[in-house]
């Protein structure tokens, strides 16, 4: 059940930023889910995502160009022979 919930968890989120007109990228939603989120000693590193504390982040820390890393991703055609 943990996709259905970070699903509706990042939806929480992404309508906040856009209700308040905030500009954000995928990555800096990315990093700050990884940034707010709470430790649960999981051998693999996995946390629990805490919105609140995301939506604080997010907030706080979206009017920094650095964090506003943007890419464009592009379908490559490699032809052999």
């Amino acid at each position: 059940m943990s996709s259905p919930n970070l699903a509706g968890c990042l939806a929480l989120i992404v309508s906040g930023l856009k209700s308040e007109k905030i500009v954000f990228t995928p990555y800096l939603i990315h990093r700050a889910i990884q940034n707010t989120g709470k430790d649960i000693n999981d051998p693999m590193n996995i946390g629990l995502i805490q919105v609140d504390e995301t939506w604080k982040y997010l907030k706080h820390n979206s009017e920094i160009p650095s964090l506003q890393v943007s890419y464009e991703v592009r379908n490559a055609f490699f032809r052999y022979g």
